[in-house]
């Protein structure tokens, strides 16, 4: 669960420095396309080549693959969630089963 939690923060860490990257292009470019600052050529070429290493979402064949990436994924959690599940079922029974017979032992020496 370590490694997992380690993986899932560094993915959420990455997520918000993407969001934050974005922001500040997006801000960049409203405020050149208002004119309230002027156009950086140097900025535009470096995003240019950045959006460039962006994947194609247009392309179907990255989009299949992506979705068919994504479902093996979901199918790892949803499996893992019901064996989860299935193993606290079966502890409860477990539990119950060790209560009953203890308390059975208990009401038979309570008869004698």
């Amino acid at each position: 669960m370590t490694t997992l939690a380690t993986w899932v923060s560094k993915q959420l860490a990455s997520l918000r420095g993407l969001q934050s990257w974005l922001s500040d292009v997006q801000k960049y470019l409203v405020e050149v396309s208002a004119r309230t600052m002027p156009a950086n050529h140097q900025i535009v070429y470096h995003l240019q080549d950045t959006l460039n290493l962006l994947p194609n979402l247009a392309n179907m064949d990255f989009t299949q693959s992506f979705m068919v990436s994504t479902n093996d994924q979901m199918l790892v959690v949803y499996l893992s969630s019901l064996l989860h599940a299935v193993i606290a079922l079966h502890a409860l029974v477990d539990n119950k089963a060790t209560i009953g017979c203890a308390e059975l032992e208990e009401g038979g020496e309570l008869e004698k």
